[in-house]
């Protein structure tokens, strides 16, 4: 559904749209032909934000794989719990074993809740104004078009704190589509 909103915006010439269901997409499925497509939107108009790091990639990776993932370490989690139970009841040393298994746990509980990708937004509006702090009387930072994405790195009240190129700066929060 998510592509063929996409390909019934990018006929409309809402590239701003496009992208964003381009991206809802490329976060669930990390297919390489989406990200190309959306670099190559981003370069006909102009547009910041739409290159991957590898540990973006990796994650995306990780998410589309997710419960064959999960299946994999619950299975060593077994294993090691197994080894840990037959060492004890022919008396030997269990410290290595359980050591192993309380590192695997622990890879396992920081994957299933704290592997987040980093909050991504793309700008809305025409003319939209980034300022220096979350005020409409603070110091104009640059003014923005629409299309561009940017990482979301905080929100206070009505304003999203996000790293435009190499600056932070703060967006109101009607100008922004939060990408999650």
């Amino acid at each position: 559904m998510l592509l063929k909103m996409a390909y019934v915006k990018e006929a409309l010439g809402d590239y701003t749209e496009t992208l964003y269901y381009l991206n809802l997409f490329y976060l669930h499925t990390g297919d390489e032909d989406t990200l190309s497509k959306m670099e190559e939107i981003a370069e006909a108009q102009e547009l910041e934000g739409y290159t991957l790091t590898d540990l973006e990639r990796f994650i995306a990776l990780y998410y589309k794989n997710f419960q064959e993932i999960n299946i994999i370490v619950f299975g060593i989690l077994l294993l090691m719990l197994a080894a840990i139970i037959r060492n004890k009841l022919r008396k030997f040393d269990i410290s290595l074993p359980t050591i192993g298994l309380l590192g695997v746990l622990a890879i396992f509980f920081y994957l299933n809740n704290y592997v987040i990708n980093a909050q991504r937004g793309i700008i809305s509006n025409n003319s939209s104004l980034l300022m220096d702090a979350p005020s409409a009387g603070a110091k104009l930072v640059e003014k923005v078009n629409k299309g561009h994405r940017v990482k979301i790195l905080d929100k206070k009240d009505i304003w999203y704190k996000v790293n435009y190129g190499e600056r932070e700066a703060y967006i109101r929060e009607n100008n922004i589509r939060v990408i999650n």
